[in-house]
């Protein structure tokens, strides 16, 4: 006999996903908070609290601060930051300094399910500490931490969160990124929702100081090759902070230490005629010993192979050859420790 699941049962699932994923992002509950000012400040809704709007001088400050933030990001991402506009989506402020959190996305109707809200709050972006972000230690981790939040917004409201084309393609770059010992303890490891916020504040962002990886642009792209080109087909090619055919890709430059009587005129690691074996100058398996991992990216591109459980990088079809046996070899695989080289192997 067939069983089915009465509708209204699969309803109440779907509308229970969010908030399994998102049950202890706020971090300080809102629902007997009932007091608010509104505002509208060149389309964008702002909601104050009277724990703000009380002090008009405070009051005017915040505004100011965060429509500014908000205009960088409607610089980075226009046609969001449109869409969070016409679709009265609201900035909510307040001046909590002992809540011990950042910020949260507020979905429709969000107060039927999640009892840290209320009706007042809805369809929005809340601001716990809206005043201590814009204290100069921390106003720059304000800016980027609202990108976060409208990543979000891109992901829940435009591309759709349950179910959709968009939202199971996030959910496979998350899987994949699980494998990733890079996101071992980051935020972004904990759902594919942070996931997407996380790569999203990287992929649009030369650099930034708020998560520990991925903290910009071109290392989401070294590190995260899937999650790079999920952003590029989530948001657009056009608004990646790096963008690898670009005059901004790294040149290799030999370090001077290394060979100080060798200067390569334009060339790449991977074209140069490298040595091994005793007594040798540009010797590969030598030459970048304890040294920052990052010469070695600068040098030779992306590893043609990398095995995260053995933290080795691995280059192909290079020339090596050692002069006093006369034996050529044509791979290299790096051991890469605290972000530096452990050890190198020609093979």
């Amino acid at each position: 006999m067939k069983i089915r699941q009465p509708k209204r049962m699969l309803a109440l699932l779907i509308c229970l996903l969010p908030m399994v994923a998102h049950a202890d992002g706020l971090p300080v509950d809102l629902s007997a908070y009932r007091n608010y000012t509104h505002y509208n400040i060149k389309g964008l809704r702002f909601v104050l609290h009277d724990s703000i709007s009380k002090d008009k001088a405070v009051a005017r400050q915040c505004l100011r601060n965060w429509e500014y933030n908000f205009s960088r990001i409607e610089r980075i991402c226009p046609s969001v930051t449109a869409s969070f506009k016409k679709n009265n989506y609201k900035i909510y402020l307040y001046h909590l300094p002992t809540s011990r959190g950042g910020m949260e996305f507020i979905r429709d109707n969000q107060h039927r399910w999640d009892k840290r809200v209320n009706a007042h709050v809805n369809k929005g972006i809340i601001i716990p500490r809206a005043y201590t972000y814009i204290t100069k230690r921390y106003e720059e981790g304000g800016f980027v931490y609202l990108l976060h939040e409208m990543a979000h917004y891109r992901h829940v409201v435009m591309l759709g969160e349950v179910g959709g084309r968009y939202d199971n393609e996030i959910r496979r770059a998350y899987s994949n990124s699980l494998r990733n010992l890079r996101y071992k303890g980051t935020y972004a490891r904990k759902n594919h929702l942070e996931y997407f916020a996380e790569i999203s504040m990287a992929y649009l962002l030369k650099k930034h100081t708020v998560s520990v990886f991925p903290s910009g642009s071109y290392e989401l792209y070294t590190w995260d090759r899937v999650g790079y080109n999920l952003c590029k087909r989530m948001w657009g090619a056009d608004l990646a902070a790096y963008k690898p055919n670009a005059t901004n890709y790294p040149k290799f430059n030999t370090p001077s230490y290394a060979a100080p009587n060798y200067t390569p005129q334009r060339q790449s690691g991977r074209t140069l005629q490298w040595k091994t074996g005793a007594g040798q100058q540009l010797r590969l398996d030598r030459l970048y010993v304890g040294l920052d991992a990052n010469l070695v990216l600068k040098a030779f591109g992306r590893p043609d192979k990398v095995s995260w459980q053995y933290s080795t990088w691995t280059y192909q079809n290079l020339n090596v050859q050692n002069p006093l046996t006369g034996r050529q070899y044509r791979n290299v695989t790096f051991v890469v420790k605290n972000r530096k080289i452990q050890v190198a192997s020609v093979h």
